[in-house]
């Protein structure tokens, strides 16, 4: 079953969907077969990545609520925050803001907590793009400084190249912005 999730990763990777689609819905049957929740939950997520890049964005949120009721159920938090961090991007991409801020403070305290780094440094990122196109400025721009720290922390720098670049111009938008006033 995980050689299926694996070959329905790659067919995604390949923008091979219905190849990806068919394995992905195959490990799922045998993971519910076996009872492993916690697999069915990765799968699901899996499932609803694929979802995503193909533009069903309804059918990608309904199939992440799927994987968070079974990743919370089993308690397996890592699987939970990365279901919730792909829930978030799936209500940015659905203009859902309220609701993508939400999932991605979920799961920022869990990446918190289990000191997945990286994943912090993307969560905060993602919050302050929700609160730069929700027009505050000033909150973008300090979430912005937050995922510079932990980038930095990381040495992640191909990241934090990009976020430093992005923080720049969030500065200058709200100096330009000062100046309109």
């Amino acid at each position: 079953a995980i050689t299926l999730v694996n070959l329905g990763r790659v067919y995604t990777r390949q923008e091979k969907y219905v190849e990806a689609e068919s394995s992905l819905k195959k490990a799922l049957d045998l993971f519910r077969s076996l009872q492993i929740r916690v697999y069915e939950a990765a799968t699901l997520n899996n499932l609803a990545a694929l979802y995503m890049r193909e533009g069903k964005l309804r059918e990608s949120e309904g199939v992440l609520h799927q994987a968070l009721e079974i990743s919370q159920d089993e308690g397996s938090i890592s699987i939970e925050a990365e279901v919730l961090y792909d829930l978030g991007i799936v209500h940015i991409m659905r203009s859902k803001f309220m609701e993508a801020k939400a999932s991605f403070e979920k799961a920022l305290d869990i990446f918190r907590k289990i000191g997945a780094q990286g994943l912090e440094a993307s969560a905060v990122r993602c919050l302050s793009l929700i609160e730069e196109l929700s027009g505050n400025l000033e909150e973008a721009i300090k979430l912005s400084q937050q995922a510079v720290a932990v980038l930095e922390k990381i040495e992640d720098s191909l990241s934090l190249s990009s976020e430093r670049k992005r923080l720049e111009e969030l500065k200058n938008r709200d100096i330009n912005h000062g100046n309109e006033l």
